[in-house]
């Protein structure tokens, strides 16, 4: 689940009066006002109002009711006023700062931190709050009794109590049972017959492109984002499966346009496969070789090379290059700064095989809820899942053998592992059970065999002398 973590500043205060907020991203501006009325302590007395880009929105505008947080505020910078109306003229500026996340359950919204006092509604103003603070602090001072009515005895604007305020919250939007669609499911793939853990749905699945640039920041289109020819786009637009059947009809068909364009990198890239299927191997390998020199940086061909590397050890080798952390936008985007989808789904992978084969779970199970909430259900995903699921299953069973795990135990704690949407975690539990059932096979057909040296721990160094662990190397 996605929250939008937020900074909410008492302009012209000091010292600065501020709280972190954490709200969902569909909580109504009502709901958003509620909890700033919470957070500086202050009541309903005074008509709030929100300003936006567009104006302000106060609650006589179907925006209060309507409108949502993350209509206003996208990425981190994003802006958005808030104040009273009232002679006071407190103005609260709220800055998104982050979108983490973050597991189901938790309190929201809440206060993660803050500093200060609000100065209280009705006081006259930033300048009256601070002469009454003076007042309040000398015993001789004219208006020393005026503060005390005005503020209290013991007003301490120093003190700030986080707990006391989330609980209010808690009671208050507990109340208004704030019920938000938190299965991350494309509208457009509402009306269609949908299981959300079958990864191999033949429903149409719409990729969430606002979604990923709000939430992370990165642009992927399925347009045209590498200037690739339109001659070349209208040719594969219209292929058909008898065109794809025979490698060498195909290859006849694709011949005259990699002519035309020679130097058109995925173009290449198809021609260097189709050679090799075709059985001419030298002139895909000198394909390969001129690509790799002529496209250095080409996400497409980078990516497609180290999938296809079989062993693990090739594969680290190759990734090792690439820069890390592993993040597309340390390669060059297309046009306007787009990715291409095909590139975006095909670096996820890599970076999920690479945190497999580094045992990070949390990496692993991040990125892949990532492609899965983006919309990625076809295909490798499956693969990615699968590779997931096994390293969950030997982490597990290390954990058990450490003593840090209890083997009776029917399920594994949430906290074992990062926690990923429930539609992922459908997945995985199908990923699982397809692991568990495939090593069942395996072991239905090895042949017994009697040992004959000492036991061999999954942990330890393996006898054939390689340095690695016996459960990384020939067990």
């Amino acid at each position: 689940m996605q929250v939008l973590k937020l900074k909410a500043t008492l302009r012209d205060t000091d010292p600065l009066v501020w709280r972190t907020l954490c709200f969902h991203p569909e909580t109504g501006l009502e709901q958003v006002s509620d909890m700033l009325l919470i957070a500086m302590g202050w009541d309903e007395e005074n008509t709030p109002l929100f300003i936006s880009n567009d104006g302000p929105i106060t609650p006589d505008d179907d925006a209060w009711y309507d409108a949502n947080l993350n209509d206003y505020l996208v990425k981190h910078g994003d802006l958005l006023s808030y104040s009273k109306e009232s002679d006071d003229e407190f103005h609260v500026e709220l800055e998104l700062i982050a979108v983490a996340e973050e597991s189901v359950g938790g309190q929201l919204p809440r206060i993660d931190d803050g500093a200060h006092q609000a100065p209280p509604e009705n006081i006259g103003g930033l300048e009256a709050y601070a002469r009454y603070l003076v007042a309040l602090n000398d015993a001789n001072h004219p208006d020393h009794k005026a503060a005390r009515e005005v503020l209290g005895d013991d007003y301490d604007p120093a003190s700030f109590n986080i707990k006391d305020r989330n609980e209010e919250a808690s009671d208050l939007f507990d109340d208004d049972e704030q019920d938000f669609d938190l299965a991350i499911v494309p509208e457009n793939t509402l009306d269609h017959e949908f299981d959300p853990t079958d990864i191999d749905a033949h429903s149409d699945i719409f990729f969430r492109f606002d979604w990923l640039e709000t939430i992370y920041g990165l642009k992927v289109s399925d347009g045209n984002v590498r200037n690739t020819p339109q001659e070349l786009i209208d040719f594969r637009t219209a292929l058909t499966e008898d065109d794809l059947e025979s490698p060498r009809q195909y290859r006849k068909l694709v011949e005259p346009l990699y002519k035309k364009f020679p130097n058109e990198p995925s173009l290449m890239l198809e021609m260097a496969g189709l050679y090799g299927l075709t059985g001419e191997n030298s002139k895909s390998r000198r394909l390969f070789r001129e690509l790799s020199e002529q496209h250095p940086g080409n996400l497409e061909i980078l990516t497609g090379n180290l999938l296809a590397l079989e062993t693990g050890d090739e594969f680290i080798a190759e990734a090792k290059n690439l820069p890390h952390p592993l993040d597309i936008r340390n390669h060059p985007a297309g046009k306007d700064g787009y990715y291409h989808t095909t590139e975006f789904l095909s670096f996820e992978e890599v970076a999920i095989r690479y945190a497999v084969h580094h045992e990070d779970i949390y990496e692993a199970l991040r990125r892949l809820d990532r492609l899965v909430n983006f919309g990625f259900l076809h295909g490798d995903v499956e693969q990615a899942a699968f590779a997931v699921a096994g390293l969950m299953l030997i982490l597990i069973e290390d954990a058990v053998e450490a003593g840090k795990l209890d083997p009776e135990a029917e399920d594994i704690p949430e906290s074992f592992f990062a926690p990923v949407s429930d539609r992922t975690k459908a997945i995985l539990d199908a990923a699982t059970a397809d692991v568990l059932s495939a090593l069942e096979g395996i072991e239905e057909a090895a042949t017994p065999v009697q040992r004959t040296g000492p036991k061999v721990g999954r942990n330890d160094p393996c006898p054939c002398g390689s340095g690695k662990k016996h459960k990384k190397c020939c067990l």
